[in-house]
């Protein structure tokens, strides 16, 4: 019976390996190829990528690696595998193994994303090693994706609904990556704002900020939201948009009188980062430095620190925040004010006794602050 079992081993052994015959070019494997991708000699890189792009087997090869699941036999071998001792186990591994499996498709996915816009046959395989529930593979997938590009767009969207976060957070990331591309998610990554909870929130929040231009107009109404996190995250999306988010300027300076603290934290910051030119922009960030919440009026400072006209306008305003609760505000009115330069002269004294604090941040801006207020004179 064992003889038997080890007979029928090597036959199938024999033919898979005829059915599963992995192509070369120059007396190469192709496995060989895509381990050059990871090289750090100079041009080994490049030329493997060079061979991937042109040797015409390599895309179907790499795009059935991973696709692949155990086959039936391979099923039942490893069940036979498990009743034979261990030194004879060997055969069977050669047959299926899982680990390497594994690691196969994880290679074939980094192939296919040096790749690019090559392998754009390859979506719907990776769209579907997308949703494994492999978190090594699901992020393979998703990079390979990404950089495959827009055609890859269809099915990254698909796997926001996914029932699991790994795959739905490994579609964020790739649709991120695609910025300006990814602007067909951006209705579906919007619904994630307004009506789900947890981390997702917070991957579709960046990837809508890295899509930048396209998705201010669909983030703008969001700050209008009955739903305070919701407003909070569509302030967030719009601070790190930067400029493109220009148009968002009227509807965030509401945002910055909002009752919710966190709110109007992230509308000033938002407004303290997407125009350094705007006067109604300078205005709430002003106004916000009177604000009764610590983070608000720092962020207001901070926004402050990149229009020292309106500082130099406005002394009487910023100068007595060196003396606030907060050492986050003290330090970053030091700041504001150093950039002042000899604008700044009447609050050296201030600063002297903050450059004796023992708070690190605050003793280091004053520092600071004086050494450009000094060097302005």
């Amino acid at each position: 019976m064992f003889a038997g079992s080890v007979v029928f081993v090597l036959v199938a052994m024999g033919l898979l390996r005829i059915f599963t015959r992995e192509p070369a070019y120059q007396q190469r494997p192709l496995s060989a190829w895509v381990n050059d991708l990871h090289s750090g000699e100079p041009g080994v890189h490049q030329r493997a990528l060079e061979v991937l792009k042109t040797m015409p087997e390599a895309l179907p090869y790499l795009t059935r690696q991973v696709s692949e699941s155990a086959w039936p036999l391979q099923n039942f071998m490893m069940a036979l595998a498990r009743q034979v001792p261990d030194r004879v186990r060997r055969p069977f591994r050669e047959v299926y193994d899982p680990g390497r499996q594994l690691l196969n498709k994880h290679l074939a996915a980094q192939a296919l994303e040096a790749m690019g816009t090559n392998a754009q046959t390859a979506v719907p395989a990776l769209g579907r090693m997308l949703r494994d529930p492999n978190v090594l593979l699901s992020s393979s997938a998703g990079q390979a994706l990404a950089q495959i590009g827009p055609a890859a767009v269809p099915v990254l969207m698909q796997a926001l609904d996914d029932p699991d976060f790994n795959v739905r957070s490994s579609a964020c990331a790739a649709l991120g990556r695609l910025h300006t591309n990814a602007a067909p998610a951006i209705p579906r990554l919007c619904k994630i704002l307004e009506g789900e909870t947890g981390p997702i929130v917070s991957s579709a929040a960046y990837t809508l900020s890295l899509i930048r231009g396209p998705a201010v107009p669909a983030v703008i109404p969001l700050l209008a939201s009955t739903n305070w996190p919701t407003r909070r995250w569509a302030a967030f999306v719009l601070a790190n948009t930067g400029p493109a988010a220009l148009p968002a300027i009227p509807a965030l300076t509401v945002a910055a009188s909002d009752e919710n603290t966190q709110v109007r934290w992230m509308a000033v910051d938002a407004l303290g980062r997407i125009s350094l030119t705007s006067r109604p922009a300078a205005e709430a960030l002003l106004r916000a430095t009177r604000d009764l919440e610590p983070i608000v009026r720092a962020a207001a400072l901070a926004g402050l620190t990149n229009r020292p006209r309106v500082i130099r306008e406005n002394l009487d305003l910023v100068t007595p925040l060196l003396a606030d609760a907060s050492p986050l505000v003290r330090a970053n009115a030091a700041m504001a004010l150093g950039q002042t330069g000899r604008h700044g002269t009447n609050a050296l004294s201030m600063l002297r006794q903050l450059a004796t604090e023992t708070n690190d941040l605050v003793r280091a801006n004053a520092q600071e602050a004086m050494r450009m207020i000094n060097e302005s004179l």
